[in-house]
């Protein structure tokens, strides 16, 4: 069975593609990810900003998770 029927739990946002990186799911179901490039505003872009002026270089705020079966909801964040 595949969660949520298709494996996708998190995905960074449409206009924002180079965001967040390196999602991991700690076993209490917290999720650690990486801010990589944000602030681009173009969902067309194709290669990440050049530079340092987007690149986020730290932790993004903790996801919480819930699994009910095959399905994994958000269920809060913490900065």
């Amino acid at each position: 069975m595949l969660l949520n029927g298709h494996r996708l739990v998190f995905a960074n946002p449409v206009r924002e593609p180079f965001q967040a990186c390196s999602w991991w799911v700690l076993p209490d179901l917290s999720v650690a990810s990486f801010v990589d490039y944000w602030g681009t505003n173009d969902a067309n872009r194709r290669d990440k900003p050049e530079g340092r002026h987007h690149f986020g270089g730290t932790f993004a705020p903790f996801l919480h998770l819930r699994i009910d079966g095959g399905a994994a909801t958000l269920t809060g964040c913490t900065t």
